[in-house]
């Protein structure tokens, strides 16, 4: 096997035991010692150098592994590839359904983590506020520009009992109600 081929071959195997290793959970401590004792780099290499590594059984091998691990989403995807007899379509298309179970992964890991993060958030956003208002002493509790803003705008008692004026208010209400 030519040198760059079989360079090629290495990097991409351990492109993909990394890939692996990036999807897998703290627990599956043994899955992770399977696949090293499966992809070791120091076995591989001496096969690439005596032209005699088998593309097809550590792909398969690889591909087994990915269905134990992949979202039934991504079965259909699989099951081409496992049909898939052209070295090079394999092996780019196992790199592509590993990126996509990589996002899978983070789109599980968000969704597990997002009730935390919601109940911490208001927490957080509060003490951001009381951050930001200890900043602004002196200026009655830094809410200077809010407050001329509001006072600014404030409708005077003359504006309150005028008939235009509260048909005007009653509209902007129900507006703002349908968006809501």
């Amino acid at each position: 096997m030519p040198h760059a081929v079989s360079s090629q071959a290495l990097t991409l195997l351990t492109e993909i035991k990394a890939m692996l290793y990036s999807i897998l959970l703290p627990q599956h401590e043994k899955l992770k010692e399977k696949i090293e004792g499966i992809l070791d780099i120091e076995v591989i290499q001496p096969q690439i150098d005596n032209d005699c590594l088998e593309f097809e059984k550590y792909a398969g091998y690889i591909l087994g592994l990915m269905g134990m691990l992949c979202a039934p989403v991504r079965d259909e995807r699989l099951a081409e590839l496992k049909k898939e007899t052209k070295v090079v379509p394999l092996f780019r298309g196992i790199m592509d359904l590993l990126e996509q179970m990589k996002l899978d992964m983070a789109n599980f890991t968000i969704q597990q983590v997002r009730p935390v993060i919601v109940s911490q958030s208001v927490e957080y956003e509060k003490l951001k506020f009381r951050e930001f208002l200890a900043t602004r002493e002196g200026e009655e509790n830094g809410l200077v520009s809010t407050r001329e803003w509001l006072t600014r705008y404030n409708p005077t008692e003359q504006e309150l009992n005028d008939p235009k004026y509260r048909k005007l208010l009653g509209q902007w209400s129900l507006i703002t109600l349908s968006k809501a």
